[in-house]
This record gives structure tokens, sequence and C-alpha cells, in this order.
């Protein structure tokens, strides 16, 4: 579920042994993990997802929220910009972000001109790094479901674990399925943000 609208659930911590086993024996969606650095845009109290990945810039909006961190996410492909983007695209980002940056006129070329124009706006901008190696997998139960295991090196080392699924009772099954969140603290990745942003950590 790259992109569409979707429910989610994730968790962060440390892993228990027997859960990471169960998770890597599950059929693979893809041969080879990915390790990517991502670049999140965040700003306290925005509650977009902006996010820098190879070279694109990148939309998540939450649509609604459910007991447990369960959320509904969308994630439309026409959100997901390649450079030179659009410049009601940077307007958007900047207000959201609300760092008062001025307005651009013009299409932004590239992220460093991106990154440039927001810093312009003052010091309320974080640009937050996370590198992670990933792995997706077929959720047990659904199929369409997916299971993500992401091992993230920076901004801390710590594990996180998603559930999606198009509907909020499937994310609910496939999590019984596995027994999360097996310890591990329930949070989309705008309140981890929160958390790195305002220079706190899960692990230390």
């Amino acid at each position: 579920m790259a992109f569409g609208t979707h429910w989610e659930w994730r968790g962060f911590g440390k892993l228990p042994g027997a859960l990471d086993t169960i998770l890597r024996s599950l059929p693979r969606l893809f041969p080879d993990s990915q390790r990517v650095i991502d670049r999140y845009l965040w700003a306290a109290g925005c509650d977009i997802n902006f996010k820098l990945r190879l070279g694109d810039f990148k939309i998540k909006r939450c649509l609604a929220t459910a007991e447990g961190g369960i959320a509904r996410w969308s994630e439309d492909p026409a959100e997901n910009y390649s450079f030179p983007i659009a410049a009601g695209v940077f307007n958007e980002l900047a207000g959201a972000l609300g760092v008062g940056a001025e307005a651009a006129a013009d299409s932004v070329a590239t992220e460093e001109e991106l990154l440039e124009m927001l810093g312009a706006g003052g010091p309320g901008l974080g640009v937050i790094e996370v590198e992670k190696e990933r792995w997706q997998y077929r959720a047990p139960l659904l199929e369409d479901g997916i299971i993500e295991l992401a091992e993230i090196s920076s901004p801390e080392e710590i594990v996180s674990v998603s559930v999606e699924h198009e509907s909020e009772e499937g994310v609910r099954k496939i999590m019984a399925a596995l027994g999360l969140p097996a310890g591990l603290k329930s949070l989309s990745y705008l309140e981890a943000l929160e958390t790195w942003g305002q220079g706190g950590s899960f692990t230390g």
C-alpha cells in the first residue's frame, strides 16, 4: 500500500526475539531489504507527514485516528513530487509547517533550494534524518495486508514495525495474530518526529 488510502498501526522500541523470528519468516514482498535515508520536514504541532526520499518530495496525510494508535492515512500518488516542484506545493508546505517562509513565485528547482527557502523563514523548521534498513512482508491471515520491519540506525538505534491494511478491522486482526504491540510503543511517525524534533529519544 505504497499509495492510496489505508489503515496503519506503527510501533517503536526493542523487538522481542520471538517476534523478530516470526516476522522474518513471513513471505517477503521483495527479495531484498531497502536502505534509505528519509529527511522529514518537521515543525512542532504539524499534522502532515512531509518527507524527502531518493530525490522526491512526498506528502502523507492522517485522515482519522482510532483506539490503540491505529490511524487512516492517505498517500496520494499525485502528491509524490519530483523536482522541480510547483510554487503552490511549496507554499502549502511552508504554511503547514508555519515557519514564515516567503511565498514562492516560481517552481522550486531542487531539494537544496527547498530547504534553503524554508530555513529562511526562521528557526521553527526541523529536518530530521532517519536512516533505516527496511523489509516488507505479506501479513498473516490477510494476504493483502503488509508488515514493515525497519531497523533504524539514526537518529537513534531502534526498531519500527508497522501493520497496513485497507480496513481498521484488518489491521486489528493482523496485530492479534502477531501478538502486537508486544511491548512496542504505539506511535505514528508524526509522533516519533515530535520526540526526535524536541531532542528526545526512546532508548536514552
